[in-house]
């Protein structure tokens, strides 16, 4: 099975509307797994998508791409554009950080873009603030405290998400989103 025939891209609705957990929720068939962990993660490459990270995974003997989102800076595809893969429309686990457990208890989203060269798009920040927070919402299991950067993974030996992608302001924008989501 090719990871690219389980990819899902919000785009129906376009680029620029809200996100909604109709569009997430994973396959029926798929039950919810009590995730522990959000972990975010740059491509240290400029361009990219979901589709070129997987046939990089795949060329390195993986099963696929190993995040359960990557969210786009605008090459090539519009910034902000949320895709989903395999691991999170079947609820599989991921394989995105080496360190301990983490990729059987962390959800792994990735920013495209080299986050040690420049911030991420201001449109792709956005949306994985929205992202994290509805999945935080929506997945009892999780809590803000445990929305980590990659480097920050006990036992990892990376700077990734990249040196501007500051995590305690992304936790802080990601608690005030969820505070308006949970607003009736």
């Amino acid at each position: 099975m090719l990871a690219l025939l389980w990819w899902g891209r919000h785009s129906a609705l376009g680029d620029w509307m809200p996100l909604r957990w109709s569009d997430l929720q994973p396959q029926a068939s798929a039950e919810l797994r009590a995730w522990q962990y959000v972990v975010i993660h740059h491509s240290a490459g400029e361009v990219g998508n979901a589709e070129s990270i997987d046939r990089d995974h795949l060329s390195r003997g993986w099963d696929g791409i190993g995040y359960h989102f990557v969210i786009n800076n605008g090459a090539p595809l519009p910034p902000g554009r949320v895709e989903w893969t395999f691991r999170w429309n079947l609820q599989r686990h991921g394989a995105h950080v080496a360190a301990g457990e983490m990729n059987r208890q962390g959800i792994g989203i990735c920013l495209v873009g080299h986050l040690d060269r420049h911030p991420p798009h201001p449109r792709q920040y956005e949306r994985a603030v929205e992202l994290t927070a509805l999945l935080l919402k929506h997945i009892p299991s999780l809590a803000i405290e445990r929305v980590v950067g990659h480097g920050e993974v006990p036992g990892a030996s990376t700077n990734c998400p990249g040196a501007h992608m500051d995590m305690h302001e992304f936790r802080l924008a990601v608690s005030r989103k969820l505070a308006d989501l949970r607003q009736p």
